[in-house]
């Protein structure tokens, strides 16, 4: 730049180059300053917008490839459970930025996350496949995407009071709503337990299983529905495992699931999704330390009772059998058991399969 400071402003070009990429409309790389070309005459006029353009190419000169900005997405689930385990420890990893999503994770209620994914707004996804299922059937536009597990991890927690399930008759049992997947665990446990759930009891939705929690403590119900790891902070307190709904239930009801209209509209995305879903689940599967350190901390346990989780989690997770070579086939079938997914290696994992088992 020195010899250009001794040519006359009226004199001047900045000689832009179309290396690299562009940003802001802009070459990335500035080349030289160089004396002026009859087709290249620069309008003293125009000095402000030529020094901006300058700053601007100072700025970015030399050889900058920019990265591309991830696709931010948002994932919701009803609670924070271990069941979310693939979900959470996968986004710490960066298997999902891998794949150009800066995935983000709320709790919200499952019937609300259906309403704001069916209505495009603030949601894109949730971890849901059974309510997902309830939806559908309803006649409401989802599908699922996936299943991780082949059972559901939920326990009917009872007060210190309830010995049996004739003791549950005529009380209160708290569900986080009255419909999707925690809905359906606890009538399977109460049926189970030889207790009518629509006669013999009456559901009272409370929400998140922290509130259900602290409603037990406070009497103010007898028993509720409580994912993997509230069972364990539960009987920590005094409370009873009453049953374990994945004994009476074995349906994959946990998984991926969004709209049909973002499947019809965004299929490349659906794949980034699952690619960074594969991965997750896999290394939760193979990373036992690490994924018991990540429990332990994510969720507030001491070492024994974090593997006490993961172990009761990895009885339930279904297998991710290959990732090997397949065609390519569209993620939108409402419900298949115990999927498999397939990327193949040989393109970079460009190619994904939802299929059966």
């Amino acid at each position: 730049m020195s010899k250009a400071k001794n040519l006359p402003r009226s004199h001047l070009i900045l000689k832009l180059s179309h290396y690299g990429k562009m940003a802001g409309g802009f070459p990335t790389r500035l080349v030289k300053v160089d004396k002026i070309s009859k087709e290249r005459k620069v309008d003293v006029k125009h000095r402000g917008t030529l020094l901006a353009v300058g700053v601007f190419a100072l700025m970015i000169s030399g050889q900058v490839t920019l990265a591309q900005t991830p696709e931010k997405l948002v994932i919701t689930h009803s609670s924070e459970s271990i069941s979310i385990t693939p979900l959470i420890y996968g986004i710490e990893k960066g298997f999902y930025r891998r794949e150009g999503i800066d995935l983000q994770f709320r709790v919200l209620r499952g019937e609300l996350a259906v309403s704001a994914i069916v209505g495009g707004k603030d949601v894109d996804y949730m971890y849901g496949a059974g309510t997902a299922i309830t939806a559908a059937v309803r006649g409401l536009p989802m599908k699922v995407l996936s299943h991780d597990f082949k059972s559901l991890l939920f326990y009917l927690m009872g007060s210190p009071r309830v010995q049996s399930g004739q003791d549950l008759k005529g009380k209160k049992v708290a569900v986080a709503s009255l419909s999707g997947t925690g809905a359906l665990a606890t009538r399977a446990s109460l049926r189970a337990l030889g207790v009518d759930p629509e006669k013999d009891v009456t559901l009272i939705v409370i929400g998140a299983a922290s509130i259900r929690m602290a409603a037990m403590e406070a009497g103010s119900v007898e028993a509720s529905i409580m994912p993997v790891p509230w069972n364990i902070r539960m009987k920590q307190k005094g409370f009873k495992e009453l049953i374990f709904t994945g004994k009476v239930l074995s349906q994959p009801l946990t998984g991926l699931a969004t709209s049909r209209e973002r499947i019809e509209k965004n299929p490349e995305q659906i794949k980034k999704m699952l690619r960074g879903f594969v991965r997750s689940l896999k290394a939760v599967k193979e990373d036992k330390k690490d994924v018991i350190e990540f429990i332990g901390r994510k969720f507030s346990l001491d070492p024994a009772s974090a593997r006490c989780g993961r172990d009761r989690s990895l009885a339930g997770w279904g297998e991710v059998t290959s990732i090997g070579t397949s065609p390519d086939q569209r993620h939108h079938r409402i419900f298949r058991p115990f999927p498999t997914f397939h990327a193949s290696p040989a393109e970079g994992g460009q190619n994904a399969r939802f299929g059966s088992r």
